[in-house]
């Protein structure tokens, strides 16, 4: 698979954070982002957040 970030941007456009991009702070996870949910986040905000990384 490619980069994650043109993936990452275009759902940020949406206004859905895809987790924190981690090369920042660890340039060897490069292409790895952390990712956190909580009970705030309904079933369909999930769905809605899998079929923009599955698109």
């Amino acid at each position: 698979p490619g980069s994650f970030e043109p993936t990452y941007n275009k759902l940020l456009e949406e206004k859905i954070v895809a987790g924190l991009p981690l090369a920042h702070y660890y340039p060897e996870l490069a292409n790895h982002y952390l990712m956190c949910v909580t009970e705030t986040k309904t079933k369909e905000d999930m769905d809605t957040l899998v079929r923009g990384i599955q698109s």
